[in-house]
């Protein structure tokens, strides 16, 4: 991923550290108190620049780690598809697609209302990554390419009715969705998910199939993503006092002609216990998938296994064999699968 240095060379304005700080304090009060006061925010190439310099690089991360989680024949589909990033901000998601797929034959396209933010992102663009095709403006494109669509930070903002509009316009063969964890927005998404199915473009990440999903009441899906950021970021985020090192977003993937082969994923990490990991996992059944908390027993695995899941971030699919029931929703398990990796 891009470094900071690279980055800086390449913001709106130059714009020292200490301003930095300050301007990102006051985006974060705005995202977190007054929402309404976001457009007038976003109007200072300052403030573009500022979050930019802190966001986009940890942002680029979600796409990294989603990437980790699909199977190669999804990632060849989208190879074979033009970008089209609906709400693009500075670039975030293209520029994340362009370091993972590195493919100069493919089109991107960069969508977004405001007109600093696709400034910015058309001199990153200049600077670091010219000899890709990427188109950036406030229009939706016209293109008779397969496309993949993805929706970054913006169905938390325009909500699931508008970006199902935008869906059925540009009839897409892939979605790829990246919002914040919390639960209005899977409020959104949940409800973006279930047409979608309708409209067959199936779940791929990280429902383990099109059955209805489990999640209710204050009960809701996200991931965690565990990230190593660039000590300059990372020194940032501590000045801040923003852990981007640890970042809950909602991430789904939807595929027309495919359905995940992962019949078990986990979901949520909760805090360990001494004998066992606690996870919770959605599981695959018929017409509704199962939310299941599963103690997984460290004793069967060895010290390396045990390291190896101890860094994990949730979203990777497990086999297990049950050991004890221990209620309706809950068991206790011997894990023997770790994506498609058998545990010996």
């Amino acid at each position: 991923m891009i470094s900071s240095k690279l980055l800086k060379e390449s913001l709106l304005v130059n714009i020292s550290e200490d301003e930095i700080v300050s301007r990102l304090a006051q985006i974060s009060n705005t995202f977190n108190i007054d929402r309404a006061k976001i457009e007038k925010m976003y109007s200072e190439p300052k403030n573009i620049s500022s979050y930019t310099y802190f966001y986009l690089p940890t942002n680029m991360y979600k796409m990294r780690y989603l990437f980790d989680h699909l199977n190669q024949n999804v990632i060849e589909r989208i190879s074979n598809t033009s970008v089209i990033d609906i709400g693009c901000g500075p670039g975030t998601y293209v520029f994340a697609l362009i370091e993972i797929l590195k493919n100069e034959a493919m089109n991107f396209f960069g969508v977004d209302q405001n007109k600093f933010m696709l400034e910015q992102a058309r001199k990153i663009h200049e600077s670091h990554y010219s000899n890709f095709n990427i188109s950036w403006s406030k229009e939706l494109p016209v293109t008779k390419d397969d496309k993949t669509l993805v929706f970054g930070n913006s169905i938390n903002e325009m909500g699931a009715d508008q970006a199902l509009k935008i869906i059925k316009k540009l009839d897409p063969k892939i979605v790829i969705c990246i919002e914040p964890g919390t639960k209005s927005t899977f409020s959104e998404i949940k409800k973006l998910r279930d047409a979608l199915i309708k409209d067959d473009l199936r779940p791929i990440f990280p429902c383990p199939s099109s059955s209805s999903c489990p999640m209710r009441n204050d009960n809701w899906c996200h991931q965690t993503i565990r990230v190593s950021l660039d000590k300059d970021i990372e020194r940032l985020g501590q000045k801040i006092k923003k852990d981007r090192t640890k970042m809950p977003a909602i991430v789904h993937v939807y595929c027309r002609d495919v359905e995940d082969t992962h019949k078990k994923r986990v979901i949520r990490l909760e805090k360990k216990a001494k004998h066992a990991f606690i996870w919770n996992t959605c599981e695959s059944a018929i017409e509704e998938n199962k939310f299941m908390r599963i103690e997984v027993l460290k004793k069967p695995l060895s010290k390396s296994w045990q390291k190896s899941v101890e860094k994990l971030s949730s979203g990777f699919s497990i086999e297990y064999e049950v050991q004890k029931e221990l209620g309706e929703n809950s068991r206790k398990v011997v894990l023997t699968q770790v994506e498609d990796e058998e545990i010996s």
